[in-house]
């Protein structure tokens, strides 16, 4: 891949890296603030279930920073831009959509096929199982 296009996703990952990590501060901050603040009930509960709500969303951006620090590494090392399964090289339109990727897409549409097949699998299995435990 060319250098400049590397420094393209290296900048890339860079922003989203601050953006989650700006926003990330913002809501301890602002859970802060909020402490010991509401006398009422059902306010306390609405602030609550809006912190679980936020918490929640914030540890999905903790997987996607840790997805990205993985990708940075990867520009460091050369492994960027190459599939992790067939070791060819992922494409440039697949790196814009999502530049933390670990495959190509037909490696990517192999592997969900496999999982689809799977929880099928798991699925009939299971319920295989529990009409036999019924005396079907």
């Amino acid at each position: 891949m060319k250098e400049e296009v590397l420094n393209y996703f290296r900048n890339l990952l860079v922003l989203q890296r601050r953006r989650l990590h700006s926003s990330a501060f913002r809501t301890v901050s602002e859970m802060k603030k909020e402490e010991g603040q509401l006398s009422d009930p059902l306010d306390r509960a609405v602030v609550e279930l809006d912190r679980q709500m936020e918490l929640s969303i914030r540890g999905r951006e903790r997987s996607d920073l840790q997805d990205i620090y993985q990708a940075l590494i990867r520009i460091e090392r050369g492994s960027f831009g190459v599939c992790d399964l067939c070791g060819m090289p992922i494409s440039e339109q697949r790196l814009m959509a999502r530049p933390t990727t670990l495959l190509c897409v037909e490696c990517q549409q192999r592997q969900e096929s496999i999982s689809v097949r799977m929880n099928r699998w798991a699925f009939r299995d299971g319920q295989r199982t529990s009409s036999e435990s019924f005396g079907d």
